[in-house]
């Protein structure tokens, strides 16, 4: 892991701090959407038991699906957890890492009527998960903080001898408009972006409209 620089490693740290209040309510969300087919098994159990005649069959068959959706629901909540405490040395494949990390940010987005699309495709190298998570998620939150809505957000990624390109474009829509953007916290500023770029080791370039990410493969 790049070494940071210790006059600005609290700097970096508050970044970090920053982006993870920003996606508390997100991941507060899917946590949500995770327990909530445990919860509606449970209850639909629960009614067939105070039947008067409870078909046993079809109660062993409920239990067996409260089961399935438990452990399902469990492995849901300790990967959302590794957003608390990541992983640092996790590598993940590009296609797959902006996936997880444009996941997260799928329900905030969607209130603002700005859609995205991850067209990283043929890309097969893999690079630490959290680049996605610290340089890349916060690009795309400060990317689409100062966006008009509704909006269309669409990645790419290619290989350029040693170095890995990122690059998020994101495009108006006819009609948009700056009214209801949702913040749950404070804005992901660019200096933010440019800490934990630099704590991650990549560069990180923006526009009003894009932003590219490089790393360069060691």
């Amino acid at each position: 892991m790049p070494t940071i620089d210790p006059a600005k490693s609290h700097l970096v740290e508050a970044a970090r701090y920053a982006l993870l209040r920003r996606l508390v309510p997100s991941i507060s969300h899917n946590l949500t959407g995770a327990l909530q087919p445990v919860n509606m098994m449970a209850a639909i159990l629960e009614k067939r038991i105070k039947t008067p005649s409870p078909d046993l069959a079809l109660l062993a068959k409920s239990s067996t699906s409260l089961t399935t959706l438990s452990d399902e629901a469990i492995g849901s909540c300790l990967d959302l957890m590794t957003w608390l405490t990541p992983k640092n040395l996790q590598q993940i494949s590009i296609h797959a890492g902006i996936n997880d990390a444009i996941g997260v940010m799928k329900t905030e987005l969607s209130f603002r009527d700005i859609s995205m699309a991850n067209e990283a495709i043929g890309v097969s190298e893999e690079i630490p998960q959290r680049i996605f998570r610290n340089v890349f998620l916060a690009s795309l939150i400060a990317l689409t903080d100062a966006a008009p809505s509704p909006g269309r957000v669409v990645i790419t990624a290619r290989v350029t001898g040693d170095e890995i390109v990122l690059t998020i474009n994101l495009t108006a829509v006819e009609g948009a408009n700056t009214q209801g953007q949702f913040q749950a916290y404070r804005e992901i500023g660019w200096d933010d972006v440019q800490l934990l770029a630099e704590a991650e080791g990549v560069s990180c370039e923006h526009k009003p409209n894009q932003v590219a990410i490089r790393y360069r493969v060691v």
